[in-house]
């Protein structure tokens, strides 16, 4: 059993040998979470519901081609591209946030996007599964739809400003 290099390892500071996969797996790990939280910004509630959506897209499109007995490997591998392809694009917006320095507000209106369209496909599935859709999701759905709008819309204008500050600054 090999033992890597001595470190404090308890509240009475005594020198103790460590493992060395124990070592390497806690490297790894701190490694791990440090690139998440550099690529996709803090991990809140909006990362949350973004991971959980697509999840239960994945799940509801999976159901719904075994039960129309159209299950297909390279379909669900296209699928696990695409929604790995939307957390490279939630990176994305982290990077051009920071760039353009408005904060959060590219990632959140990117995840919102995601959830939107995430929401939609979870419900065509359920549908056509023969699942009858109750009216407040679809009115919820359509509400959502209308403030994302908004809210894209005044983040344009306030970004564009805010850009177009950055870059006369850096004339």
């Amino acid at each position: 059993k090999k033992t890597y290099p001595l470190v404090k390892t308890s509240t009475y500071n005594k020198m103790k040998e460590v493992p060395k996969m124990t070592l390497m797996i806690s490297t790894a790990f701190g490694i791990a979470c440090s690139t998440i939280f550099f690529l996709f910004g803090h991990i809140d509630l909006n990362m949350k519901y973004l991971l959980t959506v697509i999840i239960l897209d994945y799940l509801t499109g999976l159901c719904r081609a075994i039960l129309k007995k159209k299950l297909n490997s390279s379909v669900g591998l296209k699928g696990i591209f695409k929604k790995f392809c939307y957390f490279v694009i939630v990176a994305v917006a982290v990077i051009l946030g920071n760039i353009l320095d408005v904060g959060n507000s590219i990632r959140n209106l990117t995840i919102y996007s995601l959830i939107f369209n995430e929401l939609i496909s979870i419900l065509e599935n359920c549908s056509q599964l023969g699942i009858k859709l109750p009216d407040i999701i679809i009115s919820s759905l359509a509400i959502f739809n209308e403030k994302n709008n908004k809210i894209i819309q005044k983040m344009r204008q306030r970004d564009y400003l805010n850009f177009m500050q950055n870059i006369r600054q850096y004339r």
